[in-house]
C-alpha cells in the first residue's frame, strides 16, 4: 500500500479494520465520559446559582445570561443530583446554540465491559523511547509519557507551502494530536486513523527519553 493511497473497507486488511474500529470505540467511550462530566459540572453550578437567587428569578437569570434552554438546564441539574433525566421531547427542544445532542441519559456512562481485542500490532513503540518520522509529507511524533509507563502521546504536523507572487514561499503548519494518552498496543491503530497507512514500514528516528507530559503541538 503506497503512502496516501485511498483505502476503503473493501481494500483494507481485516486486522487493520478491527484495530481502527476498536480504537474509535475506545475514543467514543472517553469522549462520552468527558461530556457527562461537563454536563454534571454545569448542573452543579446551576443548582448553586438557583439556590442563591430569590424565588422565581432563576428563569430570568437564565434568559439574560445563558444560551441554554430551561429544559436542558433542568437535565444538567438532574444529572448533578444523580437523577435520571427525562427523555427529550421528540418534536424538538433544541438548545439555543442548535447543538443536536441533548444527552438524554446523562447519568449513564457507556462502559467498556470487555477489554479491547486488538490484533497484535505489526509495529509497537517501546516504553521510554520517542519516535519521529515522515509519511506522505506529514511529520509524525510518538512520545513516551513520563508518568504513565507504556503510554504515548501521538502528534502529526502537516506543512503547506504556497509560492507567492514576489518569489517568497509561505509555510503554514497544522498540528493534530491525540487528546488522551494511548497504550503502546493501540499506537499503530491511532497512527493509521491519522493517515499513516503502515507504521511498520516507516523508518523511524528513535531516541531514549524521560518522556513528555503533553503532545507535540500542545506546548
Amino acid at each position: 500500500m503506497n503512502p496516501g493511497q485511498l483505502t476503503t473497507a473493501a481494500t483494507t486488511p481485516a486486522a487493520e479494520l478491527i484495530a481502527q474500529i476498536s480504537y474509535h470505540h475506545h475514543q467514543a467511550g472517553i469522549k462520552a465520559a468527558e461530556a457527562i462530566f461537563h454536563a454534571k459540572e454545569a448542573g452543579r453550578l446551576l443548582v448553586e446559582i438557583k439556590a442563591a437567587l430569590p424565588h422565581g428569578e432563576f428563569g430570568k437569570w437564565m434568559d439574560d445570561n445563558l444560551n441554554v434552554t430551561s429544559r436542558q438546564a433542568q437535565r444538567y441539574m438532574e444529572a448533578a443530583r444523580g437523577k435520571k433525566p427525562e427523555a427529550p421531547d421528540a418534536k424538538g427542544d433544541k438548545d439555543k446554540t442548535d447543538i443536536k445532542s441533548q444527552l438524554p441519559k446523562l447519568t449513564e456512562i457507556p462502559k467498556l465491559t470487555k477489554p479491547l481485542k486488538l490484533p497484535p500490532p505489526v509495529w509497537q513503540p517501546k516504553d521510554g523511547f520517542s519516535y519521529s518520522g515522515v509519511w506522505d509529507s506529514a511529520s509524525y511524533f510518538v512520545g513516551a509519557v513520563f508518568d504513565q509507563p507504556g503510554h504515548f502521546h501521538i502528534s502529526r504536523l502537516m506543512s503547506d507551502r504556497t509560492s507567492l507572487e514576489d518569489g517568497d514561499t509561505r509555510v503554514s503548519n497544522a498540528t493534530d494530536f491525540s487528546s488522551a494518552t494511548v497504550p503502546a498496543n493501540q499506537v499503530q491503530a491511532s497512527l493509521q486513523a491519522m493517515g499513516m497507512a503502515e507504521p511498520g514500514k516507516l523508518w523511524w528516528s528513535v531516541q531514549k527519553t524521560a518522556g513528555t507530559d503533553r503532545p507535540f503541538g500542545d506546548f
